[in-house]
């Protein structure tokens, strides 16, 4: 998973370092263990792995960063505001999980547990805040995706495509084209408090379906793009860039020989 900064770890500001020594007192805590208890035994066991987890951690947070009401409640309403603005073709909770690298991270969790089942694999990418509804979709010159865009018409720049019965597939799109995350949303306000930038790298999103395969959403991203090294939702992935090469055809500028290789449909195990 590329990203605009060193993989070093972070450096914490001083008196920042007792986190795993907060985190440990909520085993013995009374009021987090209070909270957890009063669980149902009726709890899925999943469910209660996982909030268990969410709960001590939440709560070791907050003990750690010494949360206040003022800054709880913006946290609240960044929530908030991020529902009030997602519809059918827009979620902007996932954009704000994915500024902070959140849709990357599960992302890489189910990409190891699928390369666990089959070596070789295409690896997927994230499934994008702006819900492609079709097979292959890029934007338009302008950074706009039509649904964003007033100017464009329905389905444009979006298709559907069926290989051969070789698995050959063959087709026409535009040089994909690096663009903006809307930046007047929750997640940019958490990029401009952050001082990142909110660029995404020129990718094309890709989606194959074939019977007892496991479905595939990934995207392509121009190796020659800058931002690609520095996406702002942190989603390339190494195996993932791509090389568009010049071509002396009079109606083709550049071409891309692209192979996608399918796991077999099997429950992904963590």
């Amino acid at each position: 998973m590329s990203s605009p900064t060193s993989s070093a770890p972070a450096e914490l500001p001083a008196g920042y370092d007792h986190a795993l020594e907060t985190f440990k007192s909520t085993l013995t805590d009374p009021f987090t263990n209070h909270v957890i208890n009063a669980m149902s035994p009726e709890t899925p066991e999943r469910a209660r792995m996982t909030l268990i987890s969410l709960i001590r951690h939440l709560h070791s947070f907050v003990r750690d960063v010494q949360i206040l009401s003022d800054e709880w409640l913006l946290g609240v309403n960044i929530l908030n505001r991020a529902g009030q603005m997602s519809n059918d073709l827009r979620n902007e909770g996932i954009l704000v999980s994915s500024v902070i690298g959140l849709e990357a991270l599960v992302d890489q969790i189910a990409q190891e547990a699928m390369s666990k089942m089959s070596e070789g694999v295409t690896k997927q990418a994230t499934l994008s805040a702006l819900l492609p509804r079709e097979r292959l979709v890029h934007t338009a010159p302008n950074g706009m995706y039509e649904q964003q865009d007033p100017e464009q018409t329905d389905y444009n720049n979006r298709g559907k495509f069926k290989t051969d019965k070789d698995g050959y597939y063959s087709l026409r799109c535009l040089y994909p084209t690096s663009y903006p995350i809307p930046y007047d949303e929750p997640s940019s306000d958490m990029l401009k408090l952050m001082g990142r930038h909110p660029m995404r790298p020129a990718h094309i999103h890709i989606m194959v379906r074939k019977p007892g395969y496991a479905n595939l959403t990934t995207q392509i991203y121009d190796s020659h793009n800058p931002y690609t090294k520095d996406d702002s939702v942190f989603a390339v992935k190494d195996s993932l860039i791509v090389e568009f090469k010049e071509t002396e055809r009079p109606d083709v500028k550049y071409e891309l020989t692209y192979d996608i290789h399918l796991s077999k449909a099997k429950e992904i195990k963590v």
